[in-house]
């Protein structure tokens, strides 16, 4: 259930969409290994299965560890997320997001990291229903990273335990 997992989790990585089992695999492991106890995945049902051979050989077995739920409409699901606490953060390269460094501060207290797929990105619904759009700033020519760097880039952030 996505918010019996929300409930027990101080932090929450959530994937729309993602179809590269390499992709989810790498989530799981940066999420264990940046964002360690207490933060959950929470999985579109069009994300590929992080229990699936390759993403669970990806993640180096943190698959297993990582505690996960799939969501049947993640947008709606926001709102939610916000009634507990969570400040929902989308990621996504749009040139009006606020960057990094203008977000809210490392410290926040219950984030809630938002990744799409790669190419598409998150919904529109998904982009509207998160309370910021933050991009990770790059060389000019570069329109985008691939998401497990991103997701890795964005854990360290909001998620590195002190």
């Amino acid at each position: 259930d996505p918010l019996a997992l929300a409930d027990r989790s101080r932090a929450l990585i959530v994937l729309e969409d993602l179809s590269n089992h390499d992709n989810v695999g790498s989530v799981f492991r940066s999420a264990a290994a940046l964002g360690g106890a207490g933060v959950g995945v929470l999985l579109s049902r069009r994300c590929c299965d992080p229990l699936y051979r390759k993403a669970l050989r990806v993640s180096m077995g943190h698959a297993l560890s990582v505690p996960f739920a799939m969501a049947d409409d993640l947008p709606a699901l926001m709102g939610d997320l916000e009634a507990m606490g969570y400040t929902t953060i989308a990621l996504t390269p749009d040139p009006g997001s606020m960057t990094l460094d203008d977000s809210l501060e490392p410290g926040i207290q219950k984030p809630a990291l938002c990744l799409g797929a790669e190419g598409p990105g998150l919904s529109d619904a998904l982009l509207a229903a998160a309370r910021q759009r933050v991009k990770i700033p790059m060389a000019e020519g570069v329109d985008s990273l691939n998401i497990a760097v991103a997701a890795a880039i964005c854990m360290h952030r909001y998620l590195t335990p002190t």
